[in-house]
């Protein structure tokens, strides 16, 4: 079943409830957006042009707090340039450990990261990007721009967001890692999916 735009404003309530139980996941659409991580679409614009580097394959790398891991980042190959202290990475993952135990992981045909000295703070991610939210959600796009200070995903074209449950696909989509709201800003579409697991 397809649902026009003005009828997918009602199926976002909807959607919240069919969310409650498995983490509640608001799925929300509005030109004014309250993504944190504004930022993102002003640093996805002055990405660094690439410099001297040395190739890593079968790159790896970890970053630890304490005794547990906060993000960890695997590539058939990697290019480091330390000068910018950025790494641009193919066919990689990318997992983010959260404190509640949240576990995100990335997939991505190309990344570029930038850092702070130790510490991840901007990763652009481009090719078949699929974001897994534990379980129970991912969300699919050609490109999307990461952000550690907010802890924020910001995809500036088409993107869809899949669960058991649902399916919603749109334009612009801001999500923020720790409160789970998105905000698509336009070409929202829904579809609810049914007993058998096709969208009805």
């Amino acid at each position: 079943m397809r649902l026009s735009r003005t009828n997918s404003r009602m199926i976002v309530v909807l959607a919240v409830l069919l969310f409650v139980g498995g983490g509640a996941y608001l799925l929300s659409r509005g030109k004014q957006s309250n993504f944190v991580g504004k930022l993102v679409k002003g640093r996805a614009e002055k990405l660094l042009s690439l410099g001297s580097a040395f190739v890593l394959n079968n790159f790896h790398r970890i970053e630890m707090k304490g005794n547990r891991k906060k993000w960890e980042v695997r590539a058939k190959r990697g290019q480091y340039f330390a000068g910018e202290q950025k790494t641009v990475l193919s066919a990689l993952e990318f997992t983010l450990y959260r404190d509640n135990g949240e576990v995100v992981i990335v997939d991505a045909d190309k990344g570029e990261l930038e850092f702070d000295g130790n510490e991840l703070f901007y990763a652009k991610l481009t090719g078949n990007v699929v974001i897994k939210l534990g379980n129970k959600m991912s969300i699919y796009s050609d490109k999307a721009f990461y952000d550690n200070t907010s802890n924020s995903v910001f995809t500036p074209g088409y993107a869809r967001i899949v669960s058991d449950k649902l399916t919603i696909k749109g334009v612009e989509l801001s999500f923020d890692l720790t409160t789970k709201v998105a905000t698509f800003q336009d070409s929202v579409e829904t579809f609810i999916k049914g007993r058998n697991g096709k969208n009805a």
